[in-house]
């Protein structure tokens, strides 16, 4: 759901949205409302339309937390000002923890500016049962195939994060686990074309603190327990297709003795070839299956 703050009557100040409490049923069962998390809506602006189907101006999309839960971290986007004329949006993310009796649980959000104040009631209906930690449907949602340097160009504007191997895998990491919170798999947290899991130094100690965690169900090195206790990614997968990830026969070797040897064997699946269209192409994906094990 949303609450959403119109500067009806002129601009609107410090604007704040909070729980009032807990929410709770009849029974006395209580969902917390610190571990809901309210978020602000962002703006990008679009100065040139992607398609047909899009324009030019302003899109919602970023949401700001109240509160990191990944971290515990206080943002400081609460309170916000909202212009005449204008809406300021809040998302209502309510987090429901396993165990619950179902029932209908009644709780409010205060809404707060200079000089105004306001109630809206929340009620959840929870149902008799519990989804899994882990997602019994498995998924793979790729990053594109140069994904590995995306999360250090937005956060850092470079490739490699200034070559700060701890930071690429925290951030690889991260995204996973936004992913993983959501029962999806973003199968290939990697850090580099070619690269084979890492084995000693910095690079290896960042693959153990942020992303082997989320492979294995132990939570990442720093951060705040994952609010889905246990969570795996339900497939773990590297490109092996030329220009990719992976090309050589060491690099998957390495991958399947990682896999082997941290326990998730069962999930690692091979990217061999891509859009095979041509009797050349279905030859090479036949190639490069061949130099993977039967049964990966």
């Amino acid at each position: 759901p949303e609450v959403v703050v119109t500067g009806v009557d002129g601009t609107l100040a410090n604007v704040d949205v909070a729980w009032a409490g807990d929410l709770t049923e009849p029974g006395g069962a209580t969902i917390p409302g610190d571990t809901s998390t309210l978020y602000k809506v962002e703006h990008y602006n679009a100065f040139t339309p992607s398609d047909t189907e899009g324009g030019a101006g302003l899109w919602p999309d970023p949401l700001v937390p109240d509160n990191d839960y990944f971290y515990g971290q206080e943002r400081n986007r609460f309170p916000f000002d909202v212009p005449a004329g204008e809406n300021g949006t809040v998302w209502v993310d309510v987090f429901v923890p396993t165990g619950l009796p179902a029932g209908t649980y009644q709780g409010a959000i205060n809404v707060t500016a200079d000089g105004h104040a306001d109630t809206v009631p929340v009620s959840v209906e929870v149902l008799d049962f519990d989804l899994p930690s882990t997602s019994t449907v498995r998924s793979a949602f790729w990053t594109t195939g140069d994904g590995w340097r995306r999360p250090c160009q937005a956060h850092q504007n470079n490739d490699t994060c200034g070559g700060d191997e701890n930071e690429r895998w925290r951030l690889q990491g991260a995204y996973a686990r936004a992913g993983l919170e959501n029962r999806i798999s973003l199968p290939n947290p990697v850090t580099d074309v070619g690269n084979p899991p890492p084995t000693a130094g910095t690079a290896r100690d960042g693959f153990e603190d942020h992303v082997l965690p989320l492979m294995t169900g132990t939570d990442p090195v720093g951060q705040q327990p994952l609010r889905l206790p246990g969570a795996q990614l339900t497939t773990i997968g590297q490109y092996a297709y030329a220009g990719w990830h992976c090309t050589s026969q060491s690099c998957l070797d390495g991958w399947v003795n990682e896999a082997a040897a941290s326990g998730f064997a069962d999930r690692l699946v091979l990217y061999g070839c891509d859009e095979p269209n041509t009797a050349a192409k279905f030859a090479a994906c036949e190639t490069q299956h061949g130099n993977y094990p039967a049964d990966v």
